[in-house]
């Protein structure tokens, strides 16, 4: 394959990552060497330069590990993969300079080299020069999980403080009376609704977290064997909340 049948050959349709043309990978190539931020050693940095220009050059079927020992690190033709990792070990490392680069002063180079697992030949992909942050998933696929872990909690909140209002009402023992026949104040259970907290980025369940919160403080607060404390007394128990993380 050549050159240009490489800058060609990438598909149209969206969402494919387009092929950019022998020049601008060179010109990338040159962009990386010379960022201070890349930690990659002198043998590293051949190694690169070797395997785009063979790739480039339509030699990539060749980039074995054999053909790469002799060419970039000096091996005899005695070299044995086996014994020697020298390859493998330095394309790990090479893929993780370049994935280091990337996500520093290379975030918005135009295009990206990368070295996919499993081989020695490099991948090239053109990208926005002002990358956009991508949605973690469309919006009618959006999760809901965090939604249904609120609406069962509440669910099991609502259930129990239920069941725990029924019992009360329903004891002989209402109102108590005191040892010289006065009559004493009931001494009702507390609760404290603590605030719920929105684990994801979508600021409408932001919105339905408090709205669930507020909710359950005013169907609670019907229950007259209740004592329900009010959201800007639970401030302390707030401090003592467990991650309830799904």
């Amino acid at each position: 394959m050549s050159a240009s049948a490489i800058a060609s050959s990438a598909p149209e349709e969206a969402g494919v990552p387009v092929q950019p043309p022998p020049d601008e990978v060179r010109a990338q190539i040159r962009r990386i060497l010379g960022d201070p931020a890349l930690q990659a050693s002198p043998a590293r940095r051949e190694l690169l330069r070797f395997i785009v220009e063979e790739t480039l050059a339509g030699r990539a079927d060749q980039l074995k590990g054999f053909a790469i020992a002799l060419a970039v690190f000096g091996r005899s033709d005695d070299f044995a993969p086996q014994s020697d990792p020298v390859v493998r070990v330095e394309a790990r490392r090479l893929r993780r300079d370049l994935h280091s680069c990337y996500d520093t002063a290379g975030k918005r180079d135009p295009v990206v080299i990368s070295i996919p697992k499993g081989g020695y030949v490099p991948h090239f992909a053109c990208q926005d020069s002002d990358p956009q942050p991508m949605p973690l998933l469309p919006g009618d696929a959006r999760p809901r999980s965090s939604w249904l872990a609120i609406a069962l909690v509440a669910g099991v909140v609502l259930g129990i403080c239920g069941w725990l209002g029924a019992k009360l009402l329903g004891s002989t023992s209402w109102p108590w009376s005191g040892e010289n026949g006065a009559t004493e104040l009931p001494r009702r259970p507390k609760i404290a609704v603590l605030p719920f907290s929105n684990l994801g980025n979508d600021r409408d369940q932001a919105y339905f977290a408090q709205g669930i919160t507020d909710q359950i403080v005013t169907d609670l607060a019907r229950f007259k064997a209740l004592f329900v404390l009010s959201l800007q007394s639970t401030g302390t128990y707030q401090k003592e909340s467990a991650d309830l993380r799904w």
